[in-house]
């Protein structure tokens, strides 16, 4: 009695969807050939007022309220050896990001880069250099290396600290 029933019911099942083939084809029409006729469309444009800002970064520009002037987000600073640090006032995670926007906007070239370590690595004419982050209490510091991973001390680090600056303030 039970295996009829199986039997019956499996009959049944068989009937509904070998009979429910035509009707699904007319319900879902198969597009495959509109696909391969498609052709890609144009990107779309980002407004430039959304480009690299957001809310958070405009609330922390803010204002000192005892002197009127914006609060600087960075600072520029040559330590006791008279080698040129970038502080930004931002937690590393934050001022990573921030960096790696800045980079792009000062047309260094980008090649790689390593957020374990802290380390873009970047190349400025011929010349490559790893520009490293180093998470502290309340900023991040920002130094310019030499290929070999040693404190680069010429003009060209000073300059790329000082674009990094311009765009990080």
């Amino acid at each position: 009695m039970m295996s009829y029933l199986l039997n019956t019911l499996g009959c049944c099942l068989l009937v509904a969807v070998m009979g429910g083939c035509s009707t699904v084809n007319k319900v879902l029409p198969d597009y495959r050939d509109d696909y391969k006729k498609s052709k890609t469309a144009a990107p779309l444009d980002v407004p430039p007022d959304l480009i690299g800002s957001t809310d958070i970064d405009q609330e922390k520009v803010g204002l000192d309220d005892k002197k009127e002037k914006p609060i600087l987000r960075a600072n520029l600073r040559r330590n006791q050896k008279g080698l040129m640090t970038l502080i930004v006032s931002e937690d590393f995670a934050r001022a990573w990001r921030r960096t790696g926007l800045a980079l792009e906007g000062i047309g260094l070239t980008l090649e790689d880069r390593d957020r374990e370590r802290g380390l873009y690595f970047i190349q400025q004419g011929e010349q490559k250099y790893l520009i490293r982050l180093i998470e502290e209490s309340s900023s991040t510091r920002i130094v310019v290396l030499n290929s070999k991973g040693q404190i680069e001390n010429s003009e060209t680090s000073e300059k790329i600290l000082s674009l990094l600056y311009e765009q990080l303030k």
